[in-house]
């Protein structure tokens, strides 16, 4: 499988300008993906200045990325676009990347990524019902990251994913240590009525 985090292929870089769309790299991504019979799966988010709830608010790769939709209808267009244009093609969809990981990839509310969910996954599903549907992945093992995630659960996330989302890093510790933290995870997936769901770590790396 092929995660496109990094890949110029977030809406920051399909839609940088209100109504200028360019799926040139995408094309090109899945059609490579094709080839060699990989999945893709892949993230939306990150919010292009023109429909940012905050344009002036500095961003992880421009100002603006890392809030929500101002207006959910410039959020709900951009994933009806792509979900209509790769319909069979890409199959596997993921929210945002670690919305939980404080002044990193999002800036907003669980309620406001949440808000972004239902309206996303009730789009992808209406226009490939066979896609799998993967919640904001999560990161970290702090006190406030783990709060943030089930304070995303208790909203009913599960309730509009196919897919739990984690990113199990551990740095400076054992390879082993991954564990304690996956049973953290699944024990706040319990509380929240979501310890049936499946959990995937969509991105990990260890040194």
């Amino acid at each position: 499988s092929w995660r496109l985090w990094d890949a110029g292929t977030l809406w920051i870089d399909i839609e940088p300008r209100a109504g200028e769309q360019n799926f040139s790299r995408l094309d090109r991504y899945v059609s490579m993906a094709a080839l060699t019979g990989s999945e893709i799966l892949l993230p939306f988010g990150m919010t292009p200045a023109w429909a940012s709830a905050r344009p002036e608010e500095k961003g992880v790769y421009r100002r603006g990325d890392t809030a929500e939709a101002k207006r959910i209808e410039d959020w709900e267009h951009h994933v009806r676009t792509v979900a209509t244009r790769y319909q069979g093609r890409i199959r596997h969809y993921e929210l945002w990347n670690e919305v939980n990981a404080g002044t990193g990839f999002f800036t907003g509310s669980p309620q406001a990524m949440f808000t972004l969910q239902k309206s996303a996954y009730a789009i992808v599903k209406q226009i490939d019902p066979a896609a799998t549907f993967v919640a904001a992945s999560s990161v970290g093992e702090s006190a406030h990251q783990l709060r943030w995630f089930e304070d995303y659960l208790a909203l009913g996330a599960a309730k509009h994913a196919d897919v739990i989302a984690y990113h199990f890093y551990q740095p400076r510790k054992k390879p082993e240590a991954i564990l304690e933290l996956a049973q953290k995870v699944r024990s706040a997936m319990a509380r929240q009525g979501a310890g049936h769901m499946p959990l995937w770590n969509t991105e990990s790396g260890y040194r």
